[in-house]
């Protein structure tokens, strides 16, 4: 068994004070004992949409990636964190992008968004994402980490099951989803589709989650629930649900604001165990309906 830590922050517009908070994320949680520790959707910053595509930068270019490659350098662990990545074709969008780093500070995968959060349910729930993030075109094989294969998706990701069926199929026993769900799908959605994910890929999931404002006009507000999934869909750990306090306070006063982790252990044999018990991957029809690859 190796243990892992799920994280849990606000971010809003000022990238530095974000970055002081996702460091201490990864220095407590590592002397907690994780080896591997998975930071939200958009850790750099959430600020006005329209703003994102000006300040993105370039992974290589990034002083929040580099300082964030240096802190699991430090820390000894692997770290997981979602970005903002500057597009050299569209100065109009940019990317959502997640990466995997290594705990010799090296970016080992990056993988950008596919399915993009466009809907309009009323009630101010709406949102058009696709106008300023471009959607990405490749499904990334599982990457090699110490707490086992991880299949990389992100928020909006989690609404379409395909996409973990086939890192499924490629070798995957984690499914992770960097996220920042809104008050009212998360509040509807969020345990559900994470649990019925694990369920039926039999993988475990992990899900670290945006929580509280981050901005006051218009206001935008996300669910949190940061949470760790097994493959028998039991909520192994959750992130406490408590939001943070408002108006924040500059990361000089507290650094900790809005930051909360939890952790668990993932038991690969238990996993195996529950694959060869229940074959769901040797029992699908695939002479009836299409083999997902």
């Amino acid at each position: 068994m190796v243990l892992c830590a799920v994280g849990q922050l606000c971010s809003r517009g000022n990238v530095v004070e974000n970055l002081i908070r996702c460091q201490s994320i990864i220095s407590r949680s590592a002397k907690a004992g994780a080896k591997m520790i998975f930071l939200p959707e958009a850790s750099d910053f959430i600020a006005p949409a329209s703003q994102s595509p000006s300040l993105a930068q370039s992974l290589k270019d990034s002083q929040f990636v580099k300082a964030i490659q240096s802190s699991a350098q430090e820390n000894n662990c692997w770290v997981s964190v979602g970005v903002h990545e500057k597009s050299a074709e569209d100065a109009k969008r940019c990317h959502n992008t997640s990466l995997i780093i290594s705990s010799e500070g090296i970016v080992q995968q990056a993988y950008r968004k596919l399915h993009l959060f466009d809907i309009d349910l009323g009630n101010s729930t709406s949102a058009n994402e696709s106008k300023y993030i471009i959607p990405g075109d490749k499904i990334e094989k599982p990457l090699p980490t110490p707490i086992g294969h991880v299949g990389q998706l992100i928020c909006y990701d989690l609404r379409f099951p395909e996409v973990a069926l086939i890192h499924r199929r490629r070798g995957a026993n984690i499914l992770i989803y960097p996220s920042a769900f809104t008050m009212r799908t998360g509040g509807a959605h969020w345990e559900t589709l994470l649990r019925a994910r694990a369920i039926e890929t039999q993988c475990y999931v992990i899900a670290a989650a945006q929580v509280g404002t981050h901005i006051d006009k218009p206001l935008r507000q996300s669910w949190g629930h940061a949470m760790i999934v097994d493959p028998w869909g039991t909520v192994l750990a959750q992130v406490p649900d408590v939001l943070p306090s408002s108006p924040p306070p500059s990361a000089e006063e507290d650094p900790e604001w809005s930051t909360s982790f939890a952790l668990a252990d993932v038991d690969l044999k238990s996993l195996e165990l529950l694959r060869k018990s229940m074959p769901l991957l040797d029992q699908r029809r695939n002479d009836i309906y299409p083999r997902l690859d």
